[in-house]
C-alpha cells in the first residue's frame, strides 16, 4: 500500500509518497526541506499564558472599551450615548451567503 502526504506552507507544496505509514515516520528531509514529528502535547510548546485564559478577543475588546469609557467620563460629564447597544451586540454582521 502506498501512502501519500501533502504538506503546504507559504507558496510551497511538498507531496511525499512512501510505503511506510505516516504514523511510523519520525522525520524526513531533503536538500530543501526537513520535516520532523513533534509532540503537540509537549509542555515546552505551550504558550506562556496557557494556564491564564483571558477570554475571547470579543471579551477582551469589551473590557478594554469599558475601561476606556470609565477613564473618559470625567472629561465629558454631560455625554450620553446615542445608541445604548449592549456589549453583547458587538459582533460580526450576519453572512449573506446562499446555498445553491
Amino acid at each position: 500500500m502506498t501512502f501519500t502526504e501533502k504538506f503546504t506552507w507559504g507558496n510551497k507544496e511538498l507531496i511525499v509518497k512512501r510505503e511506510t505509514s505516516p504514523v511510523d515516520i519520525v522525520s524526513a528531509e531533503s536538500k530543501q526541506v526537513k520535516l520532523e514529528k513533534i509532540d503537540v502535547a509537549d509542555p515546552r510548546l505551550r504558550p506562556t499564558n496557557f494556564d491564564k485564559p483571558e477570554g475571547t478577543i470579543k471579551a477582551k475588546l469589551s473590557r478594554s472599551r469599558q475601561k476606556m469609557r470609565k477613564a473618559l467620563v470625567p472629561f465629558f460629564p454631560d455625554w450620553k450615548p446615542k445608541n445604548k447597544m449592549s456589549e453583547a451586540s458587538y459582533a460580526l454582521s450576519k453572512s449573506t451567503a446562499v446555498i445553491e
